[in-house]
């Protein structure tokens, strides 16, 4: 069994942090961390990750109604602590919604089990610390192999992101998804 990445650990703190379980309902899901650099072109600078807390409702198998983003979270990546913790409107990510509305819908794959699901979360999560240094460092130039992993890592965000919450995921950071296409252009 592999063990798991620094990143996936990172978020399953994050998704316990006694501070944060205190200020938002039992049934917010976390989203998948965008890394944002601070302090760019210094020589090392800080990453930061970004996340936000939405509703998923539904009853097994789904369909699961997904909303706008609630709360946004900021936190340092090295040290865990938290830069900013915040309610949020669509507004706040250059979206208009209509309040209340779900945003779209997520039904599970048919035929992934949870075992399957892990498997991918946690082969993301690995790709996701094998590539993030270079996003830090802002390469674009990358052998062959470093770009085979980014073009995994897109994929893989694709499939365990819930498609309707996409373009709030890019707001966090464009930078980010920018950069990722870069890649995925050069194949």
């Amino acid at each position: 069994m592999n063990s798991m990445s620094s990143i996936e650990s990172f978020v399953q703190a994050i998704d316990g942090h006694p501070d944060l379980v205190k200020k938002i309902p039992d049934e917010l899901a976390l989203s998948i961390p965008i890394p944002v650099i601070q302090n760019k072109g210094e020589k090392k600078p800080k990453i930061l990750m970004a996340f936000f807390y939405y509703y998923m409702r539904g009853i097994p198998p789904g369909p699961y109604r997904i909303s706008v983003p609630r709360y946004r979270l900021l936190v340092d990546l090295n040290t865990m602590n938290i830069i900013s913790f915040s309610p949020v409107k669509d507004k706040d990510f250059g979206i208009e919604w209509p309040e209340r509305k779900p945003v779209g819908e997520y039904t599970p794959a048919p035929g992934l089990t949870m075992d399957a699901y892990k498997k991918k979360k946690a082969r993301f999560y690995q790709l996701y610390e094998q590539i993030l240094p270079y996003f830090q460092e802002d390469k674009s130039h990358l052998p062959d192999d470093q770009a085979d992993a980014i073009i995994e890592f897109k994929t893989l965000f694709e499939e365990l992101a819930h498609k309707p919450l996409h373009p709030f995921y890019k707001a966090l950071n464009p930078a980010f998804f920018q950069w990722l296409d870069h890649f995925r252009q050069k194949q």
